[in-house]
């Protein structure tokens, strides 16, 4: 009697495989019942009499046709394993069923997130990244004080204001002449080398807003995304807003090629509370879409000339 060998992926996929079992499980009173049935104290092999007459379940009516309904869905979805019967059960039965190993060590988990599928929305996979935004930011506004800025209120990019509308910047810049285009404007000295401890993109205390000088932090999502910014594809992780903050800065930017969606700025709202909240100073918080990163290359050419982009090296 040879056993199938299990395929459920458990070491590197973990939260995927017990949510992808427990949506596969679901909340059938029937299916259920099987499930626990075999997944009970004996490690033997059964057939689904054995399993029927276990949960005294009589064989009769379309109930066998019901049980075997069942047993092909957990069987499918291995959720249990089944083998051929080798003579070992002589109730003339097929096929017999029983643990899948992989399951057994993870049923607890399976079994309460088939309770509550809602909770699976918040754990995050390879396939879905879930934002976890620190419940500080969940505080309330008073005594914090932020503000939203648009790029034509910062007065280093002043020129920006000649150009009213432009089409989205272009994938032909990419995102190192950006930034260096970025240095050029304010006059950051230093190179535009990235490392995987950032925690912005660009960093200065060079910039004005509202004729004062102010530090700000840059997080700069490149033309590889193709697709509207949301806080779930800012970094491996989601977290590159959230990064950003760890800045000691006053004003604190997302750009990007395209266009942001607006639960990037609510996020940045947040944070921004947050931030003043726990340094009492005014936060400005800000976003640079795909129009305004063409209206800022356009009304600065020069500074983001492939030239300048080598003499700033």
């Amino acid at each position: 009697m040879n056993e199938r060998t299990s395929i459920v992926n458990v070491s590197g996929d973990y939260e995927e495989t017990v949510e992808r079992l427990a949506k596969h499980l679901g909340k059938n009173k029937l299916r259920r019942l099987i499930f626990n049935a075999i997944y009970g104290r004996t490690m033997l092999p059964r057939s689904k009499r054995q399993i029927m007459a276990s949960t005294n379940m009589p064989d009769k009516g379309n109930n066998s046709q019901q049980v075997q309904n069942q047993l092909d869905h957990l069987s499918k979805h291995h959720l249990i394993s089944k083998i051929e019967n080798d003579g070992s059960v002589e109730d003339g039965s097929r096929n017999l069923y029983l643990k899948d190993k992989t399951v057994r060590a993870i049923r607890k988990e399976v079994v309460q997130m088939a309770d509550n599928p809602r909770a699976a929305a918040s754990i995050s996979t390879k396939r879905r990244v879930v934002v976890a935004v620190p419940k500080f930011v969940r505080i309330s506004v008073t005594g914090a004080k932020i503000k939203r800025v648009t790029i034509d209120d910062i007065d280093t990019f002043g020129k920006v204001k000649k150009i009213k509308r432009a089409d989205s910047i272009g994938p032909h810049v990419s995102e190192d002449v950006f930034k260096r285009g970025l240095r050029a404007i304010i006059g950051e000295p230093g190179t535009t080398k990235d490392w995987g401890g950032e925690k912005s993109d660009l960093y200065s205390t060079r910039i004005r807003v509202g004729g004062k000088r102010l530090a700000a932090a840059f997080a700069l999502k490149g033309p590889g995304l193709k697709q509207k910014l949301t806080p779930g594809r800012m970094g491996k992780n989601g977290d590159q807003v959230q990064r950003l903050f760890h800045e000691d800065a006053d004003v604190f930017v997302v750009q990007h090629w395209r266009e942001i969606d607006p639960s990037v700025i609510g996020l940045l709202r947040d944070l921004s509370v947050a931030k003043s909240v726990s340094t009492g100073r005014l936060v400005r918080y800000g976003i640079i879409d795909g129009e305004d990163s063409e209206r800022l290359r356009l009304a600065y050419p020069r500074q983001f000339s492939g030239r300048i982009a080598k003499n700033k090296k």
